[in-house]
């Protein structure tokens, strides 16, 4: 009896500080979606993939969530861009190319525990004119 009562305690105290250690602990975590949402400012468009926004959907609402793979209609006027590369690799979107050819430039990114914001900005060649 006792060597039983004394295995149910090490099992349910080691599921005790096992459980606790995973809560604790923000590497075991999954993605930061909220953070992520809270960090788009406010009437910016956002580039992803349609299929993978629930998340960024369900923490903001207001966000309006453009298709990565519209990416190549892309008005010249923007001059930055918000893009989340979730799920890019398996939809086989290669989007730094596209962008790199229509002359922008990641500028900033920023990773939320697995997921990653960035931040692209249109560069211009100007000449310059010294007299």
């Amino acid at each position: 009896g006792i060597s039983v009562s004394m295995y149910r305690f090490i099992v349910l105290a080691r599921f005790v500080i096992l459980g606790l250690v995973y809560i604790m602990i923000p590497q075991f975590h999954r993605e930061d979606w909220k953070s992520l949402a809270k960090a788009i400012p406010k009437n910016q468009p956002i580039y992803m993939v349609y299929s993978s926004s629930d998340p960024v959907r369900y923490y903001r609402d207001d966000i309006k969530i453009i298709d990565l793979k519209l990416l190549s209609k892309i008005k010249e006027s923007q001059q930055e861009i918000y893009i989340i590369p979730y799920t890019v690799e398996i939809h086989g979107i290669n989007y730094q190319k596209n962008l790199a050819d229509k002359k922008y430039k990641l500028e900033q990114l920023i990773v939320y525990r697995g997921v990653i914001l960035e931040k692209w900005k249109r560069y211009s060649f100007r000449k310059k004119i010294f007299f």
